[in-house]
C-alpha cells in the first residue's frame, strides 16, 4: 500500500525480534533498512527510535565507539522533536555505556536525569531507571543498596510483565552477599541520621545551587553534573520555588545564609 512509516515500524519490531534471537546480523540489516527509509521520507520519531535500537546493539557488541555516534543523533533529535519517552530510553542506553566504559559518575547521572525527564505515568521506565542505580551502586561496591535497589526494581518488572524483568532477577543473583559484621552481645547499632537539608531540597538540588553561588552559567553546571543544561534550568527553577527567591544572587545568599557553600 506504499505505507513507508509502517514499514518503518515494521522493520523496527523485526531488527527487535531478530535481536531477542541473537541473530544480530540480521537485525542490523533490519534495523539499517528501516533508518535508511525513514530518512528518506524525513520522519524523526522512526530515525531516532531505529538508532537508539542500532546503540543498544552496537554497545551489547562492545562497540562503544559506534554505540556513542548512534545514540549522540538519537538523543538531539528526540530533544529537538519533544519526546520525552525516547530522550529517556536514550539516556538509559547512555547510563549503561558509561557503565561499561567504567564512567561510574557519568552513568549515575545519566540514569538520574532520566527521573527529571520522564512524566509520572512512565513507570515502567522510572523502574528501570532504579535498576541503573542499582547497577551503578554495585559498581560503586555498594553491595547492599544494590540489592535494595534491585529487588525493588524485579518485583515492579514483574508485576508489570515487563520483559526486562529476567535480566535484573539474572543480574540479582549475580551478586555476592553482602558481607554482615558479627555483632557482640548486647551490642547497639547506631543508625545513622538521614542527611537534610533546608527547605526540603534534594540532594542534587543542593549540589547545583552550591554551583550557582559559586558564579557558573547553566552550562558549566551541567558540565560538572554531567547533565544537560535544560536539566540544570529545570533544577533551578524547583530550587527558586522551594526557597522562594527569584533570581541567582538570592540563591546564593540563601546558599551562603544556610552554611551550604
Amino acid at each position: 500500500m506504499g505505507d513507508r512509516e509502517q514499514i518503518c515500524l515494521l522493520l523496527l519490531n523485526l531488527g527487535e525480534l531478530a535481536g531477542a534471537q541473537g541473530n544480530d546480523t540480521q537485525a542490523e540489516a533490519y534495523l539499517q533498512e528501516g533508518l535508511t527509509l525513514a530518512r528518506q521520507i524525513g520522519y524523526p520519531q522512526w530515525i531516532s527510535a531505529l538508532l537508539t535500537n542500532l546503540g543498544s546493539m552496537t554497545r551489547k557488541q562492545g562497540n562503544y565507539a559506534r554505540a556513542e555516534v548512534y545514540l549522540q543523533e538519537s538523543l538531539v533529535l528526540a530533544w529537538q522533536i519533544g519526546w520525552p519517552r525516547m530522550i529517556s530510553i536514550v539516556l538509559y542506553e547512555y547510563g549503561f555505556l558509561y557503565l561499561n566504559r567504567q564512567q561510574i559518575e557519568a552513568a549515575e547521572a545519566s540514569f538520574r536525569e532520566m527521573l527529571t525527564v520522564l512524566p509520572a505515568g512512565d513507570q515502567d521506565l522510572i523502574v528501570l531507571a532504579q535498576y541503573g542505580l542499582a547497577r551503578v551502586a554495585a559498581a560503586q561496591d555498594n553491595i547492599q543498596e544494590a540489592r535494595q535497589l534491585g529487588e525493588a526494581s524485579v518485583k515492579a518488572l514483574e508485576a508489570m510483565g515487563q520483559r526486562h524483568a529476567k535480566e535484573v532477577r539474572d543480574w540479582l543473583d549475580s551478586l555476592p552477599v553482602p558481607f554482615l559484621p558479627v555483632l557482640r552481645p548486647n551490642a547497639v547499632v547506631k543508625s545513622p541520621l538521614p542527611l537534610t537539608y533546608p527547605d526540603a531540597l534534594t540532594a542534587r538540588e543542593v549540589e547545583v545551587l552550591r554551583f550557582v553561588a559559586q558564579g557558573m552559567t547553566n552550562e558549566q553546571v551541567a558540565e560538572q553534573l554531567v547533565i544537560s543544561p535544560r536539566t540544570v534550568n529545570t533544577h533551578l527553577t524547583s530550587i527558586y520555588s522551594k526557597i522562594k527567591v527569584s533570581s541567582r544572587s538570592a540563591a546564593t545568599r540563601f546558599a551562603m545564609e544556610h552554611h551550604l557553600v
